[in-house]
């Protein structure tokens, strides 16, 4: 069996493979996980492809290629203090609705 046959055997699925099943480009894909408007017919061949494959977008790779993540860091010197806590409690309210 050759080494790439291989590789497809043991590595999860790729974009390219949901967009080659699918007989679409990558950007299609990109565009239908993105929630972008695509043709429902042509939606419902890349969402078949997924389910068929098992796809699961990479989050980390996605953010690499967008220059974006929806994460945010925030360092404080401890939580016990409540003042480190009430920053802390407020950012998590205030970053929660946007799905950050």
């Amino acid at each position: 069996m050759p080494a790439n046959e291989r590789d497809v055997m043991t590595s999860p699925p790729r974009m390219a493979d949901v967009a080659r099943l699918a007989g679409v480009s990558k950007m299609t894909v990109s565009r239908v996980f993105a929630g972008h408007s695509v043709v429902a017919a042509t939606r419902k061949r890349v969402q078949q492809a997924i389910e068929e494959l098992g796809y699961v977008a990479d989050a980390a790779a996605g953010a690499l290629s967008s220059g974006r993540s929806e994460f945010v860091a925030v360092l404080v010197p401890a939580l016990a203090s409540s003042d480190f806590s009430d920053t802390v409690r407020g950012l998590s309210v205030a970053l929660e609705p946007p799905g950050l």
